[in-house]
């Protein structure tokens, strides 16, 4: 009895001694897993991007990296937006970001890339630019949308209908 209470010890101590001292990025996960567990799963990006906002300014690298790493354990699948909406928000993270979602997980790797250059490629144009680019779109008028009475419907026929004797608008 003697040498398994002190195998326990042992086993014990050695885990105490292992432990590493905890770094800015696991303290933050430890904080942002509960936030990020009680958020719906469509709302993971805006939270995490705001979570990552909030950080200070020296923080932001390990508060991004930590969200990552909780997102990667409890929703894999949001892991291409949530690092979209973080990179939107702070793009000099967006490289070190997609590189940490990429080792975390590989099968999003392609989509995670996808989302970060997609947002770098929104946020390097210049307001100006799109200003200038009016974005004209088709539109279609019709007598409801211009104020013309709308055209008579013709009477039904027979043989329109799905039965035989059956007419279209209700005329025999």
């Amino acid at each position: 009895m003697s040498t398994v209470a002190l195998c326990v010890a042992l086993g014990s101590l050695r885990q105490v001694s292992a432990d590493p001292s905890p770094t800015p990025e696991s303290e933050f996960a430890v904080k942002y897993e509960t936030i990020l567990k009680s958020v719906p799963s469509y709302e993971l990006p805006a939270e995490s991007a705001s979570l990552v906002a909030l950080a200070k300014a020296d923080q932001k690298e390990a508060s991004a990296l930590a969200v990552i790493k909780v997102i990667s354990k409890i929703n894999p699948a949001a892991m291409p937006t949530v690092v979209g909406a973080i990179s939107q928000s702070n793009s000099s993270l967006s490289a070190r970001l997609a590189a940490e979602a990429s080792k975390l997980q590989p099968k999003l790797a392609s989509a995670i890339q996808t989302a970060t250059v997609l947002v770098s490629s929104s946020t390097s144009g210049s307001a100006t630019t799109a200003a200038a680019t009016p974005v004209t779109t088709p539109t279609l008028s019709t007598g409801s949308t211009t104020g013309l009475p709308s055209p008579p419907v013709p009477p039904g026929t027979p043989g329109d209908g799905k039965k035989k004797g059956h007419y279209k608008n209700g005329v025999p």
